[in-house]
């Protein structure tokens, strides 16, 4: 199996037992409820050292919620956030979580029409050991 297929099946079924959480983002025939959590884009970087290579995963995770639910993203972006401050070990890998390298931000969100939202967005990043 792919690293970075791994790493990602590993934080979504760590966040999927306790959130709400999606592939996708929901499509307008999927009925949600607020708050929820997407995890989103990956991106794969290879690096290259003197004996192995390594690769270097990023993770896009999002959480929604009503204009009025922004504590609890808040602290469902920070309690996320924790999966990547740790070593986690897969089936076949074993992965560093770089908190150093993570990006956290709350955003009022108005692209749903007629509605505004609370949208946490993090990104988690794990190097290969």
């Amino acid at each position: 199996m792919s690293p970075s297929i791994e790493i990602y099946n590993a934080v979504f079924a760590q966040i999927q037992k306790h959130y709400q959480a999606y592939d996708h983002p929901p499509q307008l025939n999927e009925p949600v409820s607020y708050p929820f959590v997407v995890v989103d884009d990956s991106q794969s970087i290879m690096t290259n050292y003197k004996t192995a290579t390594g690769m270097r995963v990023t993770l896009a995770v999002h959480v929604w919620g009503r204009t009025n639910q922004r504590k609890t993203v808040t602290k469902m972006v920070d309690e996320i956030s924790r999966l990547g401050m740790q070593a986690v070990r897969t089936k076949h890998y074993a992965w560093q979580g770089r908190p150093n390298e993570q990006e956290q931000q709350i955003l009022t969100d108005t692209s749903v029409p007629n509605t505004v939202l609370k949208h946490g967005y993090l990104t988690l990043v794990f190097d290969l050991k």
